[in-house]
């Protein structure tokens, strides 16, 4: 999924950002193109206007096309960190920011909106859609977990357990067994909640570090997966007891983010910082190089396709890459778009569109079938 710690040192930066530079930041998303700006008539703009803070009024609408790819550039939020697509509807989108709390689009990210009702801290890292009940959405803070159960429009602290200002940068929920969530904290390992996030206790046992991803065995969902800065750890009883599996790497390296195959969880992808995409197929007891047609860049995302999980995705600092073939090769799918560090993709399986979320805000790709 994605990376959060190793780029977040601008999270500091004032929350003032000048008209100009949301234009800047929105053209970010592409290099080159054709800027369209305010093309809608009036009634159009009153029937579709929503409101927004001040950074991001004016937005500006930025279209590439390529032989791989239709970049569009939607919004210019600032370090988005996590995206959520609404499995029932996919055009319901949320995005994590730094400073702006939770925003949500309801028509396939065109146009957002602020949902933070009930939100004490802005400052979140994390998402995670309940996949029986998709209004139920969970969101982590940098000092909380807040649960919201109508889709966003008000949400409640769940903090019951959780040491006191704990940094919660990854969420994940049981696909079979929803009420079991596991948080990864900034400082505090592993936190897991069997009551929907009621309350919580630490699921530490044989680890204790700062957790960057998270990925769970959606058919044996007591396998849990977890990545910090230079390791893997792998739990089999639902995060009880962990066990280290990392592979041999040089002591610079940095993990990023973990992605599982939904159809054979046997098979674990992993990226990491300048050595590429890492994979494992015996359930992450042992891993191999997997990165002929990456460029050096930092890999901070990663994603399976749902529909096709011989397809992945990884985002980098030099764009989005893509696999057809399990890993074994990649090629550039953006190479229109400028790029800034990217923290998360997310898939609509209704338009094969990728999204992605990084210090520029939240971009689309629109794949050409």
């Amino acid at each position: 999924m994605k990376i959060h710690d190793a780029f977040t040192r601008k999270r500091n930066e004032p929350f003032f950002i000048s008209i100009s530079l949301l234009i800047t930041a929105a053209l970010a998303c592409a290099l080159g193109s054709t800027v369209l700006k305010n093309s809608t008539t009036p009634s159009q703009q009153a029937a579709t206007s929503l409101p927004l803070p001040t950074r991001t009024e004016n937005l500006v609408q930025v279209t590439v096309t390529s032989t791989a790819s239709s970049v569009i550039g939607i919004n210019a939020l600032r370090s988005s960190f996590d995206l959520a697509i609404d499995p029932s509807s996919p055009n319901i989108i949320y995005v994590a920011t730094d400073g702006s709390g939770v925003y949500k689009s309801l028509d396939g990210g065109n146009i957002w909106r602020p949902v933070n009702t009930g939100i004490s801290d802005l400052n979140v890292r994390s998402l995670a859609i309940d996949p029986a009940s998709p209004s139920t959405i969970y969101t982590g803070a940098i000092n909380d977990v807040f649960k919201s159960t109508d889709g966003g429009a008000h949400w409640q602290a769940m903090d019951q357990g959780l040491k006191p200002r704990t940094l919660i940068l990854v969420l994940a929920i049981d696909p079979v067994t929803p009420t079991n969530i596991y948080a990864g904290t900034g400082f505090d390992g592993i936190y897991k909640s069997t009551d929907g996030g009621e309350s919580w206790h630490a699921a530490n046992t044989g680890l204790f570090a700062s957790i960057y991803d998270l990925a769970i065995d959606p058919v044996a969902p007591s396998k849990v997966y977890a990545i910090f800065h230079n390791g893997v750890a792998r739990s089999v009883d639902g995060g009880s007891h962990w066990q280290i599996t990392t592979p041999i790497l040089p002591n610079e390296t940095e993990f990023h983010a973990l992605a599982i195959d939904p159809e054979t969880p046997t098979t674990l992808y992993m990226a990491t910082d300048y050595f590429g995409i890492f994979k494992s197929t015996d359930g992450g007891r042992s891993w191999s190089s997997s990165h002929v047609g990456q460029v050096d860049a930092i890999a901070g995302a990663l994603l399976v396709d749902p529909t096709n999980p011989h397809i992945v995705y990884t985002g980098t600092e030099k764009g989005v890459f893509k696999s057809t073939d399990s890993a074994a090769t990649w090629s550039l799918i953006n190479p229109g778009q400028s790029h800034s560090y990217i923290y998360d993709l997310a898939f609509d399986p209704a338009t094969s569109t990728i999204f992605t979320a990084g210090f520029d805000g939240v971009c689309a790709i629109q794949q050409v079938k």
